[in-house]
């Protein structure tokens, strides 16, 4: 959690559920909690979480989140590739509407 280029920001509903959030259970937390629950119970855990950029926006539009597990007999354990989305009541971050043409255009550097 130090090095800043493996940091991305992230809505409150997306990586927890919050009042407000449309999202559910379709957030990080959730499959956070499955991948510690699997790893309590032996099984041997691939995780990862890939930020999903568009064009040349500077915050994530969601992350891509897997998970796969073989358990201590040698059997697959858990399984998990989902798309959790980057929203904050029901925009994406990071983006704005362009008052010329109403159109939502990222915000934030673009070099």
């Amino acid at each position: 959690g130090t090095n800043l280029k493996n940091l991305a920001t992230c809505a409150r509903g997306t990586n927890d559920w919050s009042t407000g959030s449309k999202q559910g259970d379709n957030n990080m937390k959730n499959y956070e909690k499955q991948v510690a629950a699997a790893v309590k119970a032996g099984q041997d855990v691939h995780y990862q979480v890939t930020p999903k950029y568009s064009g040349r926006r500077t915050v994530p539009i969601g992350f891509r989140m897997s998970a796969y597990g073989i358990t201590p007999a040698g059997t697959l354990g858990i399984e998990i590739n989902v798309f959790v989305s980057n929203t904050l009541a029901d925009r994406n971050l990071g983006m704005f509407n362009d008052q010329n043409t109403n159109r939502q255009i990222p915000t934030g550097s673009m070099t």
